[in-house]
This record gives C-alpha cells, structure tokens and sequence, in this order.
C-alpha cells in the first residue's frame, strides 16, 4: 500500500537526531551524534561531516566514523576539490552506486575507498553549511535515491543545529578576538602606566638630587609637596627625620618677619608677582644662609593654586664673600696700622722710657707712684694693641727664617705669661713629649702667647689651672691648651675666631688673638678645635702635620 503524504511527513520526521544543546555547542559531538544517526538510519558502514569555514572558502572535517574515522578533525579541503568540495560548489547531492564505473569524480585520494556512497550539502536559505557523506552499506547493496532522499532529509533537519554551531563557533571566535583585543589594550594600558610610572619616578629622583629645596604650597599657604625636607630639617639643627608636609610655609626656620613675609605671600596670590629674599639665615644656625624665591603657581587653566618656594643654599657664597670683605678690612687695618706704628711707637717708647726712670726716682710711699704704675700698665696695653694690628694686618704672615726646639718655646711662652701672674695663683700643668721638633719661632710663639694669655684672662678667680700638653706621631703633631676658667658662652662659641670678637670685658681684649691663632693655624693647613662649657673650661686642640711644621 502505498503511504499518505501524512505517513511520509511523520517518517521524515524522524530522520532529525535529538541532539542536546550542550553538545550542538561542541563541534565534535555534533559530528559524532548526527554520524551514529546517519550510519544506523541507512546501514552504513562509515561516514563524514564537514563544516563550511568562515570564510566560505574551505570546509573543515568535524567528524568521521568508520573507514574515515583516521581523518583527524580540523582537516580542510578548498570548495571544488575532491567529492565534499565538488557537492559544496554545486549545492546538489550525489549518488553513486558504483565508485568504479562513476565518471567526472576523482577523489582527493587518488582511489574510491568504497564502491557505494553518498554526499549531501547541508543547506539553509540556499547557503552551504557543511557537507554529509556516507559510504559502504553492511548488506553490500548499493546506495538507492531513497536512500539519498533520507539522507538530504537527514541534512535538512541537521541544519538548524550546524547553523547554531557554527554561529556560536563564530561569536565564540568574535568573542575570543574581543577577547584578545581587550588584553592586548590591557596590557598597552599596563605598559603605558608603567613607563608613567617609571618617568614619575625618574623626575622625582632628579627633583630630590636637586641642590635647591623646592616647596610646593596652597593658597592657604600650607606646604603640599617638598622634595627632601628631612634634609632641610637636619640643615637647620634639628635632628629628627621629620616632614615639612602639611605645615605652613611660615613655619620654615628661617630668620626673618613672619608678619611681613605673610603680607608679601598674600600679595603674592593676588597680584601674581613674584618676589625675593637675599641672604636669609636659618634659625638655630649660624653657617647655614639661603636665597629665597616665592612664584605663584598656577592650574593648566590658569588659575592659581598656590606658589614655589625655591630655597637656594648660598652658604659658601656668603662667606666667601665674607672672606672678601674682612680681606678688604684687613687692608684697611694694615695701612692705619702701618701709620700708627709710625706715628705712635716712637713716641710711646719714650714716653715708658721717662716713667720707667720716674718710677726708679719716687720713693714706694709716694702717692705719685701709684699713678705713675697704672700709666705704665695702660701704655704696655697700647703697645700689645699696636703689635697685634701688625701682625693680624699682614696679608700672609711670614714665615720667620729662625726656628727652634718647641718645649724651648713653650717654657718661654710660660715664662711670660708667669710674669703677669702677680695677683692670681695659678698652677700650670705642663706635660710635654719627649721629642721636641723645630718650629717656626715668630708663628709658635704668637700660637702659645695667645692661648696662654687667654686661658690666663679666663680664670678669673684667684685660684685656678692651666694645662699645655703636646702629643707626637708619626705624622702629626697635636697641641692642646686647657683650663678651668669660665668658659666661653655658648652663643658666642661659633664666632670666637671672627676678627674683633671677644669674651673679654670692655677695654680688656682686642678680639684678635683667636683670629691670630686661626689664620697662623690655616697657613699650616693645620685643625683646630674648640671645646668649652661654661663656668667649666675650655680646651684648645691644635693639629699640625710634621711635614709642615718648618716648611
């Protein structure tokens, strides 16, 4: 009998695989499961699945079961070529009953593997989605068209499903490539932020070697950035490792008005000018002096946001200009001395010449002897002034041509300080060393008078100790003068050997021994250092090299 239309619609039917949505997502599985359907529906021995590619060119092996299953998948052929390309290109299925005697079809191989087989495009909407082929029946019958009218009805129903793969094979392809595009901009990101960060870093380390103190500050005046304020704190006396951040600008350690700086700051702001401070002293220092310059500092809009404090050290500057002023006030004190010594000494020496013959004629209960003493004391002071300038005034101090041992030097610089020991008891300690080198007399004699004399002025009780030591290396000689006095004040410690600076009461010290003892010292390229506390002691330590102690 033969079968309604209903009856073949509902056979049909059952020629599509239930194929599961996990496994339509897996290329492979759809091959495998539609194959198995293929191979059982029409007693076929082997069969093949492919895939159109994306770029509609080549079809890609998904699967194959039987004599075909050693195909590896992923294996692709060009539209065209062999029977799978051949029914692509020409979107018809093919029949062949007999391998042998079917011409115009010359397998990829070379050779028909079997004599019967069939190939079917997969097609939706006249688009070739892939390509079924199955070969060799198990009865050994050849193929017939109904059973090519199976197999295309097989396809027709495996449509869908290779359409849905292949578009989650593209969109996974499209999303891989997203994919990738997103880590290669990522990692781009990554590297730009890298080398921001290593430019970031390498203006920072530049800015930190700066030898200038840069401060950044808002309009309120609070600092906001600093590039080595640890430093800066250190360079002003204070010890700790503290940050300048968050501070106000005012409060850095430099002497000057804060009440002034502030209007300067806030006409800074408003008018957006900069301004200038010369030779600024920090506070708690007395050899650290800066230039200070205050900009504005403004948005890339234009608006201001704060200003620059660019804190330039000119220390070296500052005393080397110092250093030429005082060289011009030397000048100046050696052509006034030059001409009081002219004008003064020969007068001054007669002068002491006539109270020393009336002080040997007035009888001791004369009152006018007293008088006669204490002019002789004021001329003697006029003198050591007057020999003083001398010395300090010449621009090198000479190297005198006589030397002599140095214990022999110390025992007469002792001597004549004795000798002025008339009212005070003072014990001098004197601890010498065995070898006693040849020195410059003229140079060592002004050293030892001048700290004797000062230790001397510096007891003033009537009790007190002086303490001369000398130590010898090889290389070095070291001399060190000591005594309980009072001491020098602790303000005034820094500047001891500044011309014209004295410990001493009005009329009592010239402030010119230090500075005698110091440039003596320099023209050696020896040291000197100073220990001293008040109402305890001070101690003078003097290094010389022996090389140079003649030379």
């Amino acid at each position: 009998m033969r079968a309604s239309p209903r009856q073949v619609m509902k056979r049909r039917s059952t020629f599509i695989p239930r194929i599961s949505i996990s496994n339509v997502l897996d290329g492979a599985k759809t091959a495998q499961e539609i194959l198995s359907y293929c191979l059982k529906e029409l007693r076929a021995e082997s069969g093949s699945l492919f895939a159109i590619e994306e770029n509609s060119e080549t079809l890609c092996l998904l699967g194959a079961i039987g004599a075909r299953e050693n195909h590896h998948c992923g294996k692709s052929i060009r539209i065209g070529d062999g029977v799978s390309g051949f029914v692509a290109s020409t979107k018809r299925p093919l029949l062949v009953a007999d391998s042998c005697s079917q011409k115009g079809i010359t397998p990829r191989q070379g050779r028909h593997p079997v004599e019967t087989f069939m190939s079917c495009p997969v097609l939706k909407d006249s688009s070739v989605l892939g390509v079924i082929n199955v070969a060799g029946r198990k009865t050994g019958r050849a193929f017939s068209k109904k059973d090519l009218q199976k197999l295309q009805s097989i396809a027709a129903g495996c449509a869908t499903m290779l359409d849905r793969m292949l578009s989650y094979r593209s969109t996974c392809q499209m999303q891989e490539c997203v994919t990738d595009g997103a880590i290669d901009a990522h990692e781009n990101y990554e590297s730009i932020e890298r080398q921001l960060e290593d430019l970031r870093t390498y203006n920072a380390i530049i800015v930190q070697h700066l030898s200038d103190y840069i401060f950044v500050f808002d309009r309120h005046l609070n600092i906001i950035h600093c590039n080595k304020d640890s430093d800066f704190a250190l360079g002003s006396g204070n010890k700790k490792d503290v940050t300048m951040k968050g501070h106000c600008v005012l409060d850095l350690p430099f002497d000057v008005d804060r009440g002034e700086l502030k209007k300067s700051l806030e006409k800074m702001i408003v008018e957006h000018m900069s301004f200038g401070l010369k030779d600024v002293r920090l506070k708690g220092s007395d050899f650290h002096i800066a230039n200070l310059s205050f900009s504005p500092f403004f948005s890339p809009e234009g608006n201001i946001l704060g200003g620059l404090l660019f804190v330039e050290d000119v220390t070296k500057t500052y005393e080397m200009r110092q250093r030429l002023n005082e060289a011009e006030r030397f000048s100046l004190i050696g052509s006034l001395t030059s001409m009081i010594t002219h004008e003064v000494n020969n007068p001054l020496d007669g002068i002491m010449r006539l109270i020393n013959i009336s002080l040997g004629q007035i009888k001791d209960d004369d009152p006018t002897k007293e008088y006669l003493v204490e002019a002789q004391k004021g001329l003697q002071r006029i003198a050591s002034l007057v020999r003083s300038l001398l010395s300090f005034s010449r621009k090198s101090i000479s190297l005198d041509a006589e030397v002599i041992p140095l214990n022999r030097l110390v025992d007469s610089a002792i001597s004549t300080i004795r000798n002025r020991n008339d009212v005070k008891d003072i014990s001098f300690h004197v601890k010498l060393a065995t070898e006693s080198p040849n020195v410059r007399t003229n140079d060592f004699y002004q050293v030892f008078s001048n700290l004797l004399s000062n230790s001397f002025d510096a007891i003033t009780r009537e009790q007190g100790n002086i303490g001369i030591e000398t130590q010898l290396d090889d290389d070095e000689l070291h001399i060190i003068v000591e005594d309980d006095g009072c001491g020098i004040p602790k303000h005034l410690q820094s500047r001891i050997f500044k011309t014209f600076v004295t410990t001493k009461e009005r009329g009592k010290g010239t402030g010119l021994g230090l500075a005698i003892v110091k440039k003596i010292v320099e023209k050696y390229d020896g040291q000197i250092a100073v220990k001293s506390d008040e109402n305890i002691g001070t101690r003078m330590h003097l290094t010389f090299s022996r090389c140079k102690l003649t030379s």
